[in-house]
This record gives C-alpha cells, structure tokens and sequence, in this order.
C-alpha cells in the first residue's frame, strides 16, 4: 500500500507540473504512448489503464528497493535519507527514461531537458512519502 501511495503523489505532483508548465509530464499517458508505438502487441489510447499498471508497478519496484537501503542507511535521518534516495532514484528513472525514448520508433514529442528535471524531482516526493510511511509505521505495523 505504501508503494502505491507514494507512485501516486508522485504522478500528482507530475500532473500538477505538466499542467502548471504546460508541458506533457505525465508518466502513465507516455507509458501508453510508449507502448503504442512499440512492436509489443497492445495499443492502448492515451489515458488507458496499461500505462498505470505500468507506473504502479514500476513504483512498487522503487519502493521496495528504497526501504531495502533504508535497512543499511537508516544511522541518517528519513528526510535525509529520503532526499539522497529520491535523487538516485530520479537518475535511475531518467536513464531508463532515456532508454525507452532510444529504442521506441516513435518516442513521444516531448521537453525532454524538463522532463527529466521534474523526474528527479517528482522521485524525490515519492521516496519523501515512502519514507514517510515508514518514520510513522504506517501500514508497517
């Protein structure tokens, strides 16, 4: 649960920045584009529901490897840690970001230079709120 409350405030803070930017920031519709002009057998539409599973999974994923170092990492504090983490975390989503975009045919016309900016900074929400859940033993109990 915590996974997936941080994969949400983190693609709330991505569509507050594409909306306040005017810019196309929003992780689940570029899965979806992604995916559509890829040589995968799905062709979803814009807002279809694949491109959540995706980012939900992929939030998961970061999840679970945050609170891994959280165990070797915690002598720092959550804020602290948290930061550190959703940086590491915000240069690991750009490269696999980058890559996506290198081997699609048809990558999603977008700002790449501010959207890898707001990445690192929407990461760092997510692992703030990953960490969050865990400083006050939500769903940890």
């Amino acid at each position: 649960m915590y996974s997936f409350c941080a994969t949400l405030m983190m693609t709330l803070f991505s569509y507050s920045f594409s909306i306040f930017s005017e810019h196309q920031f929003k992780e689940p519709e570029l899965l979806n584009q992604l995916i559509k002009s890829s040589k995968l057998p799905f062709k979803p539409k814009k807002n279809s529901f694949l491109g959540w599973l995706v980012h939900f999974i992929i939030g998961l994923v970061f999840a679970e490897f945050t609170i891994l170092g959280w165990e070797y990492f915690h002598s720092i504090s959550y804020f602290m840690y948290g930061l550190i983490s959703g940086i590491i975390a915000g240069v690991m989503g750009i490269f696999g970001w980058y890559l996506m975009f290198k081997v699609n045919p048809q990558p999603p016309s977008i700002h790449l230079n501010k959207f890898y900016i707001q990445l690192v900074i929407a990461h760092i929400v997510f692992t703030l709120t990953t960490m969050i859940f865990i400083n006050f033993n939500i769903f940890f109990g």
